[in-house]
């Protein structure tokens, strides 16, 4: 009998560890649902990893990197 109310109260203690480790695990995953959700987004994004000589759209770019080629192929 005693052996029996120990084991119920092992499995009582293992579930409840669980749930608290499943709980946190869900709450990290909806606050980084929400962060990415509501991040501020500046609109552009550059998809040739800053090689701007073979960007079509480097005329128009506002990104650094892009201003800095252009200025740098005028002086040039």
């Amino acid at each position: 009998m005693n052996n029996l109310v120990n084991n119920q109260h092992d499995t009582n203690r293992r579930n409840f560890i669980k749930s608290i480790i499943r709980n946190f695990l869900l709450l990290g995953l909806a606050f980084t649902s929400i962060f990415l959700v509501f991040k501020e987004d500046d609109g552009e994004e550059c998809n040739f990893d800053f090689v701007c000589r073979s960007c079509k759209k480097s005329k128009g770019c506002s990104l650094p990197e892009a201003k800095n080629y252009r200025s740098n192929k005028l002086r040039v």
